[in-house]
């Protein structure tokens, strides 16, 4: 197992990598998972937890699963880098200008760099998303009075 560093606002969070991220002989260049294979990680929030698929967030590209407890609420925050996936199940709740948008299963969601939004779950059910960075992943918050520029 490797122990991988995730950046989340102001502090470092430690996530062990996929177990079954071993390639079988005829499958190189493969990485074929399923629910049973994923190592959920809680986060420094309370809530939140993250299962890695590929890559490495802490330092560029990845994909990685995560999940929020129902009734979820984060703060505002933005991204250093792009980033976007799939709802895999619950409703997410992403607030971007002001406005609430409720994603369901089998919605798609991409956020530019430095845009600030707030990510919430639904009271209905567990939410779990897929991640897709394209550069080192952060979670940077914004305080109430700061816009971002």
């Amino acid at each position: 197992m490797n122990k991988l560093t995730l950046l989340l606002g102001f502090l470092a969070v430690g996530i062990t990598s996929h177990a079954g991220a071993e390639v079988e002989a005829g499958m190189t260049g493969s990485i074929l998972l399923t629910p049973a294979d994923l190592k959920w990680v809680p986060m420094e929030r309370p809530g939140t937890e993250m299962a890695l698929a590929e890559g490495d967030p802490a330092v560029g590209p990845a994909h990685f699963y995560l999940r929020y407890q129902k009734g979820f609420v984060g703060g505002e925050h933005y991204h250093s880098g792009d980033h976007g996936g799939w709802i895999l199940s619950g409703t997410v709740i992403l607030t971007v200008d002001g406005k609430d948008t409720r994603l369901p299963p089998g919605s798609f969601y991409f956020i530019e760099a430095r845009k600030p939004h707030v990510a919430k779950c639904d009271q209905g059910a567990v939410c779990i998303m897929t991640v897709d960075v394209r550069e080192r992943w952060d979670v940077i918050g914004v305080p109430a009075s700061a816009p971002v520029r």
